[in-house]
């Protein structure tokens, strides 16, 4: 067999001429994809015992190292994000337990310590839920969910703690459900929304928007769908936030990848929440991309989905309140459009 470049560039630059040892170093293809091998050199005898030369055994251990750097994230990761709403849990309960405060000053610190622990607790949910996707204990397949209903739940759910942002809902009310299980389906809503609020500023709007994806891509014949004629819904989120840096649109969906720039070192977060997404999508027959013109432009999500086998058509289920122009073309009444204010009581 004909010896690997990468190996015979060893015996030209690195291996002694004769030698006798056995010797073990690795290489990286850096891809992509990316692969880790590690090459054994080592002496080949004759029957007599005389030296013939040396073999090389080569052996893929891409899996090894990046359970290894992904070891190696985990750590660092958990002692950083902990240590700070550790830190927060300790102080005010200690406050609490050795001085007094007046009632309503006693509150706001046990709002304090219940919301660190909401994100201590986020943080261990999204370790066991990328281990749990990561062996195969959650599949695709099965299952049906109403995106409207969810997307709804969602939006309530995230409303208190989203900074003042609003939301606007526009998902027709006629849309199919979705081949996804609905808890996975509100995971994959609650991690980009989640996302869009945490990267906009202050009072900013997050869009939540569905369609069947021949409508969403403007091409009315079906060109999109999936090989089969299988139907297809988008799902896009949108925000004005921070916007992401050319070249990054792919790897903020990789493991515990977070991007390295001053304006996001005080956001806290994993790193974990969009490989999440993508792992549940493309487990159940799905796309996810992200789109950005650049740095401070905002972000697009988009996700597209599989309709359900039982396609049932849903029953409308949130009829628009808000201000004569909705952004997108919808009016007033449509049936399926909502405006949610976080400052508000509810929708406008």
């Amino acid at each position: 067999a004909r010896m690997p470049g990468f190996v015979q560039r060893y015996y030209e630059t690195a291996a002694p001429s004769g030698s006798r040892d056995v010797t073990t170093w690795e290489y990286a293809f850096p891809g992509p994809p990316r692969r880790d091998l590690q090459v054994t050199s080592f002496p080949v005898w004759g029957s007599k015992g005389s030296y013939l030369g040396r073999g090389a055994l080569v052996r893929d251990v891409t899996r090894e190292r990046e359970l290894d750097r992904m070891k190696d994230n985990l750590i660092t990761t958990v002692s950083h994000e902990l240590r700070t709403p550790l830190a927060s849990i300790l102080g005010f309960t200690e406050l609490v337990l050795h001085r007094s405060y007046p009632p309503e000053q006693v509150r706001d610190f046990l709002e304090t310590v219940h919301r660190e622990a909401y994100h201590m607790k986020t943080l261990v949910d999204e370790f066991m839920d990328i281990e749990r996707l990561r062996i195969g204990m959650v599949t695709g397949g099965g299952g049906a969910a109403r995106l409207d209903t969810v997307a709804r739940q969602v939006v309530e759910r995230l409303r208190a703690q989203a900074d003042g942002c609003r939301f606007v809902l526009s998902i027709p009310a006629e849309l199919p459900l979705v081949g996804v299980d609905e808890r996975q389906l509100d995971q994959v809503l609650t991690n980009l929304v989640e996302n869009a609020v945490k990267y906009s500023p202050r009072g900013g709007e997050v869009r939540v928007e569905a369609a069947l994806e021949d409508e969403a891509s403007g091409s009315g014949g079906g060109e999109r769908q999936a090989s089969g004629g299988q139907r297809m819904v988008r799902l896009v989120v949108e925000d004005h936030g921070l916007g992401l840096p050319p070249g990054a649109a792919e790897r903020i969906f990789e493991d515990f990848y977070r991007l390295d720039l001053p304006d996001r070192q005080q956001i806290r977060g994993t790193g974990l929440g969009l490989a999440i997404v993508r792992r549940i999508v493309e487990q159940h027959g799905g796309r996810v991309w992200a789109e950005s013109a650049g740095l401070g432009t905002g972000s697009r999500f988009v996700v597209v989905l599989p309709v359900a086998a039982d396609a049932r058509v849903g029953i409308p289920a949130m009829v628009g309140t808000g201000p004569a122009a909705h952004p997108g073309g919808h009016q007033p009444g449509d049936p399926g459009v909502e405006r949610v204010d976080s400052r508000g009581g509810g929708a406008l």
